[in-house]
């Protein structure tokens, strides 16, 4: 797996019984890893300019060398050489591993994303568990502002 996804990632974990750990932590997990995000965007980008500034010398180089020679070159001949410059697929090369550096922080990114709105649900469940009665003990809305109500009415009871 990648640096940024290794296969036993803990900070994706969600304990269920530490919710307040969860809570915690996630705005400094979403920051690190969407900064590490930002760092492999900012890499690939720079391999793709490299690229791109290096694709046009090396056409710029062979239409000299044409002009030199005598020769008259197609377009499509141009687009060939420049494709098969060894240098250029090393570049080529470059830029897909920072495609998969940027794929792989940005599924994280994402998927610390998706947490967060786990730990909203199971904060919003656990709230209602311990809030809201019913006769057969199921909660039977899970809505936030269901939620919010049913937290005021139990909170005002305990003052009364």
């Amino acid at each position: 797996m990648s640096e940024f996804y290794p296969s036993e990632n803990r900070d994706l974990d969600l304990d269920f019984a530490d919710l307040q750990t969860a809570v915690a932590r996630q705005s400094s997990l979403f920051d690190y890893y969407a900064s590490k995000e930002a760092d492999a965007r900012e890499a690939r980008d720079r391999a793709v300019n490299k690229l791109d500034v290096q694709s046009a010398r090396c056409e710029l180089d062979i239409r000299k060398w044409a002009v030199d020679r005598g020769e008259k070159l197609t377009e499509a001949k141009i687009a060939a050489l420049v494709l098969a410059d060894p240098e250029l697929e090393k570049l080529r090369d470059e830029v897909v591993a920072a495609n998969r550096k940027l794929l792989d922080a940005s599924r994280i990114v994402r998927a610390l994303d998706h947490k967060k709105t786990a730990i909203e649900c199971a904060v919003r469940m656990t709230c209602s568990r311990n809030y809201e009665t019913s006769s057969t003990g199921a909660v039977s809305d899970f809505s936030q502002e269901n939620t919010r109500s049913t937290l005021r009415a139990n909170l005002n009871k305990e003052r009364s």
